[in-house]
């Protein structure tokens, strides 16, 4: 019931009030008010219905998105521990290759005016770089394979040449270089210094 009937209702209560049954009126004026009410509170209890179910919704999405985020940080994790793990077995080979290139290098080294050890020592060098020298990082790669090069042609070229100092401590740089590649700290001069049979 809107504004115009209630009003024509009231004007012809006032004129024919004789004939009026007040008690009839005011009821429909009661069940229109009432009307009003109810369906302004049945309106706001449909928003809130509807509201709520937006929220439920909402939240449904966040938790789907959470879930997925979870998933996503879990799967990342995973990757990394096992990206971890497989960098630790490589750092364990690593280092274990650059201790026999280390190894190597000193026998190098030290047989370098040793004319019956010296060719066997670069043979077993030279194929000990041709089966390790990915798992040695780049400078002591190239250092001991410089060294095992400059070996081969040092027991060959007269000690006059002025080279042979030069080649000398190429080799023997080759050795800082295997060192500092697993920075390991330098055990200093001793480390180039034959051992003495009492040592070993």
């Amino acid at each position: 019931m809107d504004y115009n009937q209630l009003k024509l209702i009231v004007e012809e209560a006032v004129n024919n009030a004789s004939y009026f049954n007040w008690w009839l009126y005011l009821l429909v004026l009661l069940l229109a008010g009432g009307g009003s009410f109810l369906g302004s509170y049945l309106k706001k209890k449909a928003e809130n219905v509807a509201t709520k179910q937006d929220i439920e919704e909402i939240t449904k999405k966040i938790e789907d998105i959470r879930a997925q985020y979870k998933a996503q940080l879990e799967s990342h994790k995973a990757s990394l521990q096992l990206s971890n793990q497989l960098k630790l077995a490589a750092l364990e080979k690593r280092l274990q290759k650059h201790q026999e290139a280390y190894s190597l290098w000193r026998k190098l080294f030290f047989n370098l005016r040793n004319e019956t050890e010296i060719g066997p020592t670069i043979d077993e060098c030279q194929r000990f770089w041709e089966e390790n020298c990915l798992y040695l990082s780049e400078e002591a790669r190239s250092a001991f394979h410089q060294a095992i090069f400059l070996a081969h042609d040092f027991r060959i070229i007269p000690r006059s040449d002025p080279n042979v100092t030069k080649w000398f401590d190429l080799i023997k740089a080759a050795g800082d270089k295997i060192v500092e590649a697993v920075s390991l700290p330098s055990l200093g001069d001793d480390e180039t210094k034959p051992m003495k049979p009492e040592e070993s």
